[in-house]
């Protein structure tokens, strides 16, 4: 299991200007960085793949869907292809940056709350519209970790429970699960348990406390997630996704009102550490040791 760090606590869009945050990040141990996917093409996507190469960081990519007019849910068949260019786009930015996953709440507009539970109609275009795209990520050898986003921020698929039936319905390879331990611990009577219902379709990992904040400042059953993760013997990465409020745009994105009590600079160095003494004790305790 490999530890990042998003870079949307900082920024919607990377670019050259953050190679000394990106540094810093590698310098204290991380291993790669989650880059948004939200706006630029796909060259400004693999200039910014090349200087993370310089910088020796690995990478994943971030995405939501921002406009109505591109709702995959919708009834109307021209949003859904809206839908459906926006994600091909989207393939083709996260192709270039030289990312294997691209991760998010990918199945209706961010934010997008209806008055009613999603009907099924909705269901049958969603399942429609991640095996399009399934199609298209496995043209470019990316997988799809779709995220179960709170009832703040979604209004389909907010349990890990409801993602799993998705998933088993769509039944594509290149379709997979993302684990969130923040939105679990909104939407799950049991966080830590709630993840078996990935099985072998969990493909990302984000970490963050119950406020957003900071790892190790909060309630998340931190040992018990990261016992459960290495038991089942999950591989992938381990994203520490704390967001704050240092741009305008977050906070309406994200729906975060205000910023983690801890210092800007704290919220990663110390993620770091707690995330990679929770991860060694696992495996410790499994038997595994800190390199197995």
């Amino acid at each position: 299991m490999r530890i990042g760090f998003s870079m949307l606590y900082w920024t919607a869009r990377v670019t050259a200007a953050d190679a000394p945050r990106l540094a810093a990040l590698r310098g204290a141990g991380y291993e790669g960085v989650e880059i948004p996917v939200l706006s630029g093409g796909p060259r400004d996507y693999a200039a910014l793949g090349r200087m993370l190469d310089d910088l020796g960081l690995a990478r994943s990519a971030f995405t939501v869907i921002q406009e109505e007019s591109s709702n995959p849910l919708g009834a109307d068949a021209i949003q859904r292809q809206m839908g459906l260019d926006y994600l091909r786009y989207c393939l083709d930015c996260t192709e270039a940056l030289g990312a294997r996953v691209l991760a998010g709440p990918i199945h209706m507009p961010h934010g997008q709350l209806p008055a009613g539970p999603a009907r099924a109609a909705e269901g049958e275009r969603a399942t429609a519209f991640h095996r399009s795209v399934g199609d298209f990520a496995a043209q470019a050898g990316i997988t799809i970790a779709l995220e179960a986003a709170n009832r703040y921020e979604s209004g389909f698929l907010t349990t890990l429970d409801a993602l799993a039936a998705h998933l088993a319905t769509v039944d594509h390879p290149q379709i997979a699960g993302t684990y969130d331990s923040f939105h679990a611990g909104i939407e799950e009577r049991d966080p830590v348990g709630a993840l078996a219902a990935l099985g072998p379709r969990l493909a990302h990992v984000h970490l963050a406390e119950n406020d957003r904040g900071t790892p190790g400042l909060g309630t998340v059953p931190w040992a018990a997630l990261f016992d459960a993760l290495v038991a089942r013997g999950y591989d992938g990465w381990l994203m520490v996704e704390a967001v704050g409020c240092q741009l305008d745009e977050l906070p309406a994105m994200t729906r975060t009102g205000r910023s983690d009590a801890a210092p800007v600079d704290a919220v990663w160095q110390d993620g770091y550490a707690w995330v990679r003494r929770g991860r060694d004790a696992a495996r410790a305790r499994s038997g595994g040791g800190k390199n197995g």
